[in-house]
């Protein structure tokens, strides 16, 4: 059930390029004012350099 639920958001998220980890933390990002990167990472299950990959292309999209 939730593979079949991560699938169809995937697709729903594909037309907009925003990947269900970022689809994650958007949501996420919403909820809280500030965030450290570290905070971020750990949230993810991340490294802090993956979370910091994540963000980077949150805002190549224009995030």
């Amino acid at each position: 059930m939730q593979r079949c639920f991560v699938l169809h958001l995937c697709k729903e998220l594909a037309p907009g390029n925003v990947s269900f980890p970022q689809f994650f933390l958007l949501t996420y990002l919403d909820r809280k004012e500030v965030l450290t990167m570290s905070a971020i990472a750990q949230k993810m299950g991340h490294t802090t350099a993956a979370a910091s990959g994540l963000v980077d292309r949150l805002e190549n999209l224009g995030y």
